[in-house]
């Protein structure tokens, strides 16, 4: 790994080999110490240290693998997976430099999965732009695997997390069977990549595989007796049932996360309740039961009025469950109206996609076949990228219906095809 560093730092300070050796010893003696032919003197690490700007030892202890660095490393590697009292303070915490490459490479790649999960794009990007994106040039996958365990486990969840985020879930799998047998020490991260582990495999429709996976993690949960994880495996349980179409039976197993949520400490019990809540509605809309979805929303609006330092977009999304309902029950005079509240209120990306979809179908609804066009057009992309069957179908009739007016038949002809061939595979 001093290889890996010294490319680093001589790329940091725009140099080269030869300007970095010269005087000092010949090119072929440096790359025999990089392969690890030879090995780094002290003094010659000090003249290398001094023309890099860093700490001798920040060279002669790069490829420090002792038994605290590994220790270290792992701890650090295991609570982030796990997500365990993980927040911004903890993260500055991290040290910004270790003379070990093993503990500061691990620390950089999960501290840049905690600013992917926040949502902070400006720091996730400043982090690749300065460091991240040179080491993983360095470290190909494999290089990875002759890696010591904890850098392993830190590279394997980072890519796992990189190609969820784009949607690449064929590849984010492979990386999560290569981490989870280097978890096995430590149950809580493997109970956290266990359930991305099943997320994944619901959304690639290997239904009977996931429900393996899900009784797997069931089974070690209830025999160490980690209680705090039933709400989450319930949830995943019941969207497990709700993707069989076994509506009655998603909803009880939301219930049993509801049942227990006693298990978790308070500050975590909110979170859980807002997605129950979310869950819940969207599985009584789709099953068109609209007046208990109505009643639910309602003791959803309640509950989040009981809260402190609640998220705004959370009412929002209660007007997106009554947008969806309005039109459900075609009142479509009620959806203009919270079309206009929403036009107002604060909105996360998908929801206002959400927006541009309703005024796609109250537009279609009005004949205004110009502005219909233009919203679903608008809101396609996301729709393709992130599909509810539903939207599609309905945005995909909008801009065929659209499509005939103007006498484009192919284009009509083309929507109602890609209807078919949704319903088909659904």
């Amino acid at each position: 790994m001093l290889k890996e560093r010294i490319n680093f730092l001589i790329d940091k300070k725009g140099m080269t080999r030869k300007e970095l050796v010269s005087g000092l010893i010949t090119l072929p003696h440096f790359s025999n110490i990089l392969t690890g032919r030879y090995i780094l003197a002290e003094d010659l690490a000090a003249s290398f240290a001094k023309k890099l700007d860093v700490s001798t030892d920040y060279l002669l202890k790069a490829e420090d693998v002792s038994n605290h660095i590994l220790k270290g490393t792992d701890e650090i590697v295991n609570q982030m997976i796990a997500f365990s009292d993980i927040d911004e303070t903890y993260v500055a915490t991290l040290p910004r430099e270790s003379d070990a490459l093993v503990f500061e490479l691990a620390s950089k790649l999960m501290t840049a999965c905690f600013y992917q999960s926040m949502n902070d794009q400006d720091k996730y990007n400043d982090l690749h732009m300065n460091y991240l994106n040179f080491y993983l040039k360095e470290f190909p996958d494999r290089e990875i695997k002759q890696l010591p365990a904890p850098l392993k486990k830190a590279f394997y969840f980072y890519k796992m997390q990189v190609l969820r985020s784009k949607t690449e879930y064929e590849t984010a799998n492979a990386y999560c069977q290569q981490l989870l047998p280097l978890l096995t020490e430590n149950l809580e991260a493997w109970i956290a990549v266990k359930k991305i582990e099943i997320e994944i495999l619901l959304t690639l429709k290997r239904f009977e595989l996931a429900k393996k996976q899900l009784n797997e993690a069931l089974h070690q949960i209830q025999l160490k007796n980690f209680k705090a994880h039933l709400p989450s495996l319930y949830i995943l349980q019941s969207n497990y049932y709700f993707y069989l179409g076994l509506y009655e039976e998603a909803i009880i197993s939301l219930s049993k996360a509801e049942e227990n949520l006693l298990y978790l400490d308070h500050a975590h019990i909110g979170d859980y309740q807002v997605m129950i809540f979310n869950n819940r509605i969207v599985m009584l809309i789709k099953t068109k039961q609209l007046m208990e979805a109505k009643k639910e929303s309602e003791r959803f609006n309640a509950f989040l009025q009981r809260q402190t330092h609640i998220e705004k977009t959370f009412f929002t999304l209660i007007l997106l469950y009554q947008a969806d309902i309005a039109l459900l029950e075609k009142q479509f005079d009620q959806l203009s109206s919270l079309i206009q509240m929403l036009e107002h209120a604060p909105r996360t990306d998908d929801q206002t996609y959400a927006l541009h979809f309703y005024k796609a179908q109250l537009a279609l609804e009005q004949k205004k076949y110009e502005f219909a066009q233009e919203q679903a057009e608008s809101c396609i992309n996301y729709f393709e990228h992130n599909p509810i069957v539903e939207r599609l179908v309905a945005l995909y009739e909008v801009l065929g219906i659209c499509a005939e007016q103007k006498r484009q038949y192919k284009k009509s002809s083309d929507m109602y095809k890609k209807i078919v061939q949704l319903l088909k595979e659904s």
